[in-house]
């Protein structure tokens, strides 16, 4: 339980829990560990799926499959990210498929574990539901992001605008991106071979540095308007 309490303790869903509360409080919620081989769907697409999960260990993946058979990444999961938590309040079925990518473990919660009466911490409660909203939150601006991006004619400046973004977010001009080049071509809604094309004329170019995941922006200037190679 200790070692639970120190891992939940440091994410934003748990955040500024008092800790003299946070084991009573945890044991009220009364949340239930799930354990996923690599490979195992954690919530399939076309379901209902009335819990919301928080990832102990392992790695997971959200996808959307589009109806002309292309896979769309929507999630990436890693320790400490939660998961179905828009899905779970909604009693929709879920859009799409929660994959684990390595053997991973879960802390599943019930919505209804928030309706139950008395909870004996009151005032942890309106701080859990007051997070809860926020990581929910989050996610609305991170799809705003997304679409910002879409909405861009030239490949070569949604390019650079999802590396100034990448950047921002790591507080660097190196960072590592969640995607494969397969999965940030889907991401960007463009064709794979042209996607490598782009970034390798940036290196060439002296824009970026690149090997697989990791980026390093050069000049991150010349990112903000790239113009279309001639």
């Amino acid at each position: 339980m200790t070692e639970l309490i120190s891992l939940l303790s440091s994410s934003a869903l748990f955040a500024n829990i008092p800790p003299e509360d946070f084991q009573l409080f945890l044991e009220w919620l009364a949340p239930i560990e799930r354990q996923y081989s690599k490979g195992q769907v954690v919530v399939p697409c076309g379901y209902p799926f009335a819990e919301f999960g928080f990832l102990l260990e392992g790695e997971l993946e959200g996808i959307k499959p589009l109806a002309d058979g292309r896979q769309l990444p929507v999630g990436h999961f890693l320790p400490g990210s939660v998961f179905g938590d828009v899905l779970a309040f909604s009693g929709q079925d879920s859009p799409v498929n929660i994959t684990a990518l390595l053997p991973s473990r879960v802390l599943c919660f019930s919505p209804h574990s928030l309706q139950k009466t008395p909870c004996p911490v009151p005032s942890t409660l309106a701080i859990f539901s007051q997070n809860l909203l926020a990581v929910a939150s989050s996610k609305y601006f991170d799809l705003n992001r997304r679409l910002d991006l879409l909405v861009i004619k030239s490949l070569r400046s949604r390019i650079g605008a999802f590396l100034l973004g990448e950047a921002k977010l790591a507080k660097s001009n190196t960072f590592c991106i969640r995607f494969n080049r397969v999965q940030l071509a889907e991401y960007l809604c463009c064709d794979r071979s042209a996607l490598c094309r782009e970034i390798s004329r940036m290196k060439r170019e002296g824009i970026v540095e690149c090997y697989k995941g990791s980026f390093r922006l050069l000049q991150p200037d010349k990112l903000h308007s790239s113009p279309p190679p001639q």
